[in-house]
């Protein structure tokens, strides 16, 4: 097989050496290029802090605040974003290393305070009989979307980071949304067709509540159960109640790795027994 004339492999393979001093010099051209680069990035960061510096020292505080707003608002709120996202996933890493989780439930615009989130775990807890030494339940009440097309659009993308994380890592059980969450989760494959994981009974005894949507397909399927009906709607236990949305609806995500607690939290939240 012929090589390219002059080349390294073609000198051995007419017996010829190769230059040292040659290798070098090219060695030493094709680094020059990153050199430059390197220098090239330096040089714009520096020149870049110095003038937007002099521009901030003729600003008043408030000027500072709108022009810093005005210029750097997506990248203030992708950094708070990343940092939530990153002491979220930590949160549900450590619990996971130290406890055995049974139960993962991902609340879609339903922020809980810490005293609702230890009620409905210890109710859930107690329903399930978990071993509270080594077992834990999750309710992750941080994922929060806008739905208006606003400047929160940011947001949706941070949230969406984290569902994708999330769902990759197979952490996430169930869905606790919006009707909205639910109508785009189902054609991204995120949920169970009901009908296919819900024992017959269970699914009879919901299905008036049942909500169907279009999946990947475009063909519609029960994807969620409303939950409107549950003693634990803020609607119907003004006290105690830590569903907000109006109304919430539950679904299973289709790679869970705790089915029979998905189905258990349904039983448990409507009082089905």
């Amino acid at each position: 097989m012929k090589f390219y004339e002059g080349s390294e492999l073609d000198k051995f393979n007419n017996g010829e050496e190769s230059n040292p001093a040659d290798n070098k010099k090219k060695t030493n051209k094709d680094d020059a290029p990153k050199e430059k680069l390197g220098k090239r990035i330096r040089k714009y960061f520096k020149n870049f802090f110095k003038t937007e510096g002099e521009k901030l020292k003729k600003m008043t505080f408030g000027e500072k605040i709108k022009y810093i707003w005005g210029y750097y608002k997506i990248h203030i709120i992708l950094t708070i974003g990343f940092i939530v996202l990153a002491v979220s996933l930590g949160k549900v890493v450590y619990r996971n290393i130290k406890y055995d989780s049974v139960f993962h439930c991902a609340m879609v615009n339903n922020m809980l305070s810490i005293e609702q989130e230890e009620y409905i775990i210890e109710e859930f807890g107690n329903y399930l009989n978990i071993d509270k030494e080594h077992e834990t339940l999750t309710f992750d009440s941080g994922y929060m979307f806008m739905w208006d097309n606003s400047s929160f659009s940011d947001t949706n993308y941070t949230s969406r980071m984290k569902v994708a994380s999330a769902l990759a890592a197979q952490v996430i059980d169930i869905f606790v949304a919006d009707k909205t969450y639910i109508i785009s989760a189902a054609p991204e494959s995120q949920l169970y067709d009901l009908k296919e994981v819900l024992p017959e009974e269970i699914y009879t005894a919901v299905e008036d509540k049942l909500f169907y949507t279009a999946g990947e397909d475009g063909v519609e399927r029960a994807y969620a159960v409303d939950l409107s009906s549950s003693p634990y709607t803020y609607i119907n236990d003004r006290e105690n109640g830590i569903l907000y949305q109006e109304p919430p609806y539950y679904g299973i995500v289709i790679n869970t790795e705790h089915l029979d607690s998905a189905i258990e939290f349904l039983k448990f939240i409507l009082e089905l027994e």
